[in-house]
Formats: C-alpha cells, sequence, structure tokens
C-alpha cells in the first residue's frame, strides 16, 4: 500500500495516472492517519491497518487510466476516473481529521505516477509503503516489486510418519464476487524448519512436490497429503489422482510442509492420530479386527499399527505446547542446558546442527521453542530429564506418574 506523504486541502485536487501495462487490481482509497503510524506495519494492506476508506475499486487492462481524488469544501472526498469522469463517487469522512490518499495495488506490473495538485502544489509518495513496494522519479511513481505477489507459509507442526493431513483449497474470491482469473497453490516439504518471511517462495526453501493452477483447482478442491513412511509421501488429488512420492534427508522427526499461495485460501485438517513404536512414528489403523462402529476421533489400538503386525504396544508422542505455556518462566529458569541437550541428541530427537548451536548460545527458550513445536516421545523426554538431573521439572512438563 501506498500513502501521499502530506494531506490533502480543502477544496484540491489530486490526480494519479497509471501507465499502460498488463493487467492489474488496485483499489484507490484515502486514510485519517499520519503514515508514520504504520511504519513498523508489515506487511501494510487494508486488513492490517484497519482505516482505510475505498473510494474505487480498479482493474486495468492494457490501457492508461487517470484517477482523480478531490477533497470537498464540506468536508466529503470525491473519486472519478478518466474513464468514466462523469462517474463521481463521494464518501463522507470525518472533518476533523487529515486526509492522506491511499493507493492497495494488488498485482499488476504497472508504474502509478502522482501528479501534481490542482493549486501547483507538489505532492509524493510517503516513505512508508508495503514491504512489495518500491518509489521511483523522487517519490512520485509507486509500483509492485513482485507484480504478481505470492505468500508463502507453512504448518505449525512437522507431519509425522503415518498423520495425514487434508486441504481445502478455495480461489480468494473478490469483493466484486468475481473469481480471479489466474490463481494458483504450489505445494513442497523440506525437513528443515525455515523462515517464510521475505519474498522467498516454495521451490527455493523445499523440495516441490505439486503445483495446481486455475485449472486443477477449478471453484475448489481437497487434497489429501499422508507421510506413509520414512521413504514416501503420499498425495492425493482425487480417487483417480494418487502418487508416491520419494523422500530424502533425515525425516524421523517429520516434515514441514510448505504453501505457496497466490489469491486462494486454504483450511487443512489433521485426519489421523499419530502414535509412535520401536522408537519410528506410526498411523494408528482402524482394522476389521477392531470393529466397524469405532467412534471418530483419537483411536490407539496396541494390539494394530499399520505395516507392522509384530509391533510393540504402543506410546503416544506428547504435545507440550499447553504445559510449556503455563510453566514457561519456572522451566526456563531452572532447566540446564549441557547436560539436557546431549540426552536429546543421543535418543535422535535433535540434530547436531540443532545441538551444537543450542550448546553454543546456551538459549533455553530456544529449546522450549523446539519442544513446543515437534512432538516428543514421552520416554524420550523423560528419559532425558531423569539423566540430566531434572527430576524437578517432570510435574511441569506433565510426566509425573
Amino acid at each position: 500500500m501506498f500513502f501521499t506523504d502530506r494531506s490533502l486541502k480543502r477544496g484540491e485536487s489530486v490526480k494519479l495516472s497509471v501507465s499502460k501495462g498488463v493487467s492489474s487490481h488496485m483499489t484507490l482509497g484515502v486514510i485519517q492517519k499520519d503514515p508514520l503510524f504504520f511504519r513498523a506495519q508489515k506487511p501494510l494492506s487494508p486488513e492490517d491497518i484497519g482505516c482505510f476508506i475505498p473510494l474505487k475499486d480498479i482493474r486495468i487492462h492494457k490501457r492508461e487510466l487517470v484517477m482523480q481524488v478531490k477533497l470537498g469544501a464540506d468536508g466529503g472526498i470525491l473519486s472519478a476516473t478518466s474513464k468514466h469522469p462523469e462517474n463521481v463517487d463521494r464518501v463522507n469522512i470525518d472533518r476533523e481529521q487529515h486526509v492522506y490518499i491511499a493507493l492497495y495495488i494488488k498485482f499488476g506490473d504497472v508504474p502509478v505516477l502522482l501528479q501534481e495538485c490542482s493549486d501547483g502544489q507538489t505532492i509524493r509518495f510517503h516513505s512508508v509503503c508495503g514491504p512489495n513496494g518500491q518509489l521511483e522519479s523522487e517519490r512520485r511513481m509507486a509500483r509492485l516489486c513482485m507484480p504478481n505477489p505470492w505468500s508463502v507459509c507453512r504448518l505449525d507442526k512437522p507431519l509425522l510418519i503415518g498423520q495425514r493431513i487434508t486441504i481445502k483449497i478455495q480461489p480468494l474470491i473478490e469483493t466484486t464476487a468475481k473469481v480471479p482469473s489466474r490463481y494458483y497453490v504450489n505445494i513442497g516439504w523440506n525437513c528443515l524448519d525455515y523462515d517464510c518471511s521475505g519474498n522467498n517462495c516454495v521451490s527455493e526453501i523445499c523440495n516441490l512436490t505439486k503445483s495446481l493452477n486455475k485449472e486443477d483447482i477449478g471453484e475448489k478442491v481437497e487434497v489429501e497429503i499422508e507421510m506413509t513412511s520414512s521413504e514416501e509421501i503420499k498425495f492425493t488429488l482425487s480417487k483417480e489422482d494418487s502418487s508416491l512420492i520419494g523422500l530424502e534427508g533425515d525425516t524421523k522427526h517429520g516434515l514441514w510442509i510448505y504453501f505457496q499461495l497466490l489469491r486462494v485460501k486454504l483450511a487443512v485438517t489433521y485426519n489421523t492420530p499419530v502414535t509412535c513404536v520401536e522408537g519410528k512414528s506410526q498411523r494408528a489403523s482402524r482394522s476389521e479386527n477392531v470393529g466397524k462402529d469405532v467412534p471418530d476421533g483419537p483411536f490407539n489400538d496396541p494390539n494394530h499399527v499399520s505395516g507392522n503386525n509384530n509391533a510393540q504396544p504402543m506410546e503416544v508422542c506428547i504435545d507440550l505446547e499447553e504445559n510449556i505455556r503455563k510453566n514457561y518462566t519456572n522451566i526456563k529458569s531452572r532447566i540446564i542446558l549441557p547436560n539436557i541437550l546431549d540426552r536429546l541428541y543421543e535418543d535422535g530427537y535433535l540434530t547436531i546442527e540443532e545441538h551444537d548451536k543450542l550448546r553454543k548460545e546456551e538459549k533455553a527458550d530456544d529449546l522450549l521453542g523446539i519442544l513446543r513445536k515437534r512432538p516428543i516421545e514421552r520416554s524420550i523426554l523423560k528419559n532425558a530429564l531423569e539423566k540430566s538431573k531434572h527430576e524437578h521439572l517432570l510435574t511441569l512438563f506433565g510426566l509425573f506418574d
């Protein structure tokens, strides 16, 4: 989002011209707060700042356009475009507050030039803008760094062996109720947890598994992803479209699933409980000998595990997020890192990179961050605490028998 560097005066009008280019979509509006108020807000969008007053929703395809905004003497905002100069929109605003022009460019490789005001006064774009914005020509021209900006996100915890998720993908419908002309989602995985901030893309930070565009998604589609073993992940788009993809790297702690989104929204559901057998995560199976009237929800059958007919009694991987949250200050002040790090590394919970980094920096909160995100077998954590003389923390972690 872009703003003017000063507020409008009563009766003053400003023109913004859009150069001829590819298809673009933007919303012209105003704010009544100094843009400096948003300087620490990244990214900047109408939803983020909350005080954006829209005037016109503008779609342009390979043509030039001039937009005009005028602050009326009575305090109202008038707006029009060169395509329909007779179609003037009016929005009433708070007369006691300043008025800054705001321009939200959603996508499109087109520069917008801020022209002179009606009274000959200079006006420029404010230096405060969104992370995908760039200013040129002494801040008189604004454009996007990435013409088709995407967003990259990931699941909040790794997908473990035997765990299955369902992803519902839908195009992001605009306010005009029109489906975007182009949208897609790229899905990938990595054994490591990467920072998703910035303008990175899925193919740069992980192995790209699937790319689904408008033709694949349609109006709505469901995708299932299941980590069937430490060597394969199953990707199902439909009953007729299911494939197994080989995995590489150390997957014993699961896979982080990443998404690159362009004008789509996702809803993720976890379908399967995760259990641990002989040091490996497995999926508890509802088999014929269990019964057909088993209710939905978490289920553990100690006598049957998919793909392991000789399995020993299972132990559920524990999720420590709630216990750590409740006792965070107490745990952090009483935990001694070196010994417990060595035990967790010996049991295969920490990688050598994580172990060395945590020992070097001696940050207890970093270890607690890993324990909150990555499920751990109860016996591994209990053993690590007892062997490193942290028995006093068993109750805080919820491990007291």
